[in-house]
């Protein structure tokens, strides 16, 4: 296992996916750690599922499938809410996929260590290791991202913000790969990492991907309007 790819944040964006995916096999990568929000805003959760399913994945899950498992329930008035917060990628969700594929979704740990090697450990969280709803930006205060470290693993990753990051602490690298299906930086790019295992090393990654169908898919829908403009945010196309 020299390579082990990190992802977060896809958000049911199988293009951007797609695109990693295809990329990651070059670099000879066949595992994953999912840093959870597989489903909401955009309408491919099927596709998603079946894209990583070529790969040996650990996962955990984010606060989109909290969501995901309060729009199940029923309530016309949640699914509304969600539907005009966040557009209907849940609604594309329970509509496509499997009860039971939905039960392992929300079913997923908040958290989970994975051990690299005998001497690597890592741990998987999808906001901060204390709440998975924790924003933790890249200008987060020092001693914020100081009170995450933990001295049982020398990567600790986190995602939720869509946002790129990595701080080297006195026992811990903090990492936020950034979001696979919706970038915050640049609309085209889909942001993951891999872990150079033998070096414990990660390297981010930013890979290129065409919007244009997602945006004709979001027109046609008429979607709200963040879905698109986010995906062209300093696109220089």
């Amino acid at each position: 296992m020299k390579r082990v790819g990190v992802i977060s944040d896809v958000h049911g964006n199988a293009y951007a996916l797609d695109a990693v995916l295809q990329s990651a096999v070059e670099l000879g990568i066949q595992s994953f750690l999912v840093l959870g929000d597989l489903v909401g805003y955009y309408h491919h959760p099927r596709r998603v599922l079946e894209l990583l399913s070529a790969f040996n994945v650990v996962a955990i899950k984010g606060n989109h499938e909290d969501i995901l498992a309060e729009y199940v329930k029923g309530d016309p008035g949640f699914q509304l809410r969600i539907d005009a917060k966040y557009g209907l990628g849940h609604n594309y969700a329970i509509r496509e996929l499997p009860f039971g594929k939905i039960e392992e979704l929300v079913g997923l740990p908040d958290r989970q260590s994975v051990p690299l090697t005998d001497d690597f450990g890592v741990l998987l969280t999808h906001g901060s290791p204390r709440d998975k709803s924790e924003y933790i930006y890249p200008d987060s205060e020092r001693q914020t991202l100081e009170s995450l470290e933990d001295a049982r693993y020398q990567m600790i990753f986190m995602g939720h913000t869509h946002y790129p990051m990595t701080f080297q602490g006195q026992y811990s690298q903090l990492v936020n790969p950034g979001s696979v299906g919706q970038s915050r930086m640049q609309g085209g790019i889909a942001n993951w990492g891999y872990i150079e295992v033998a070096q414990e090393k990660f390297v981010a990654v930013g890979t290129p991907y065409d919007v244009s169908p997602l945006l004709a898919e979001l027109s046609r829908m008429q979607a709200p309007e963040y879905l698109s403009s986010i995906l062209k945010r300093n696109n220089k196309k």
